[in-house]
């Protein structure tokens, strides 16, 4: 009952969001922002339209579009969720499987499993948090099993189907899981749809917008930061972009973004690793 009840509580992150958001509003306005709450694509060299037909001339203008949770290709897919579907459960689910073994799906591995959930953590791959010191990625691995998590490594899913159970899950070393839910944490990809990118010509690789080391695009008075670049998809690090997008545009002083040696968190927990485990 605690459990279930402690899960309610998580689930009022919409509200924190809500806050949150409106407290970023007040300080922008405050600062002489004028905010449209609008769908925009960029319109021609310097103007951008909005989804009410309005058209807004800029100088420069600076794509910060972020990014959005992947989903692999795999019959049943849709019948998955992503990491912004977790807190919209209307219940907490019985045994779940994660697919993925990054920040998002060790962490929520952690925390479905405090939880008193059946967690079983899927991953194509053979060690955890890729990118990771090895010793680290060991560590994490070790930790989750301690607390009952089910690791299954150079592991597929091959398809998804609906059960009277709940989902069935077909993995490529034969195996079938039944869970409640499987969650997909593959990664993210920049929100780049239907921005006009095209119109104007911006390079894009992979579906990643290019900038320049100033951060500026192929098109001279355009520049993207943040997740959209997909370089360091951290939300310090696309502050840091923002700043050094002013300096460098507004303030007459041309600034680099520093992307090395930035430091790292995954907050996991397990019998050896009670607090978070950093890499740098």
């Amino acid at each position: 009952m605690f459990r279930k009840s402690l899960w309610s509580t998580l689930q009022n992150s919409a509200n924190i969001l809500d806050r949150l958001e409106a407290a970023y509003k007040k300080n922008l306005k405050n600062s002489g922002v004028e905010i449209y709450e609008n769908f925009a694509k960029l319109r021609g060299m310097n103007e951008v339209e909005l989804d009410n037909q309005k058209v807004i001339k800029a100088k420069h203008i600076l794509l910060a579009t972020g990014g959005k949770p992947k989903k692999p290709e795999f019959p049943g897919v849709q019948f998955t969720k992503s990491s912004d579907d977790i807190f919209m459960m209307s219940s907490l689910p019985e045994k779940v499987v994660i697919y993925g073994a990054g920040y998002i799906a060790c962490e929520f591995a952690t925390i479905f499993n405090g939880l008193g959930v059946d967690v079983t953590l899927v991953y194509r791959g053979e060690n955890l948090l890729r990118g990771f010191d090895y010793d680290i990625q060991r560590l994490v691995k070790q930790g989750l099993e301690e607390k009952g998590i089910k690791v299954i490594v150079n592991t597929v899913i091959d398809s998804v189907t609906k059960c009277s159970k709940g989902l069935s899950v077909d993995l490529s070393d034969k195996s079938q899981l039944v869970v409640t839910e499987v969650v997909c944490a593959v990664g993210r990809k920049p929100n780049i749809e239907n921005l006009g990118l095209e119109k104007l010509g911006v390079n894009l690789n992979e579906g990643v917008v290019v900038v320049d080391e100033y951060q500026k695009t192929n098109v001279s008075n355009v520049y993207a930061i943040g997740d959209v670049t997909d370089r360091l998809n951290l939300t310090p690090v696309a502050i840091r972009d923002g700043i050094a997008f002013v300096d460098t545009v507004f303030k007459n002083k041309p600034t680099v973004p520093d992307h090395h040696l930035v430091p790292k968190a995954v907050f996991v927990r397990g019998s050896k690793c009670r607090k978070s485990l950093c890499s740098f």
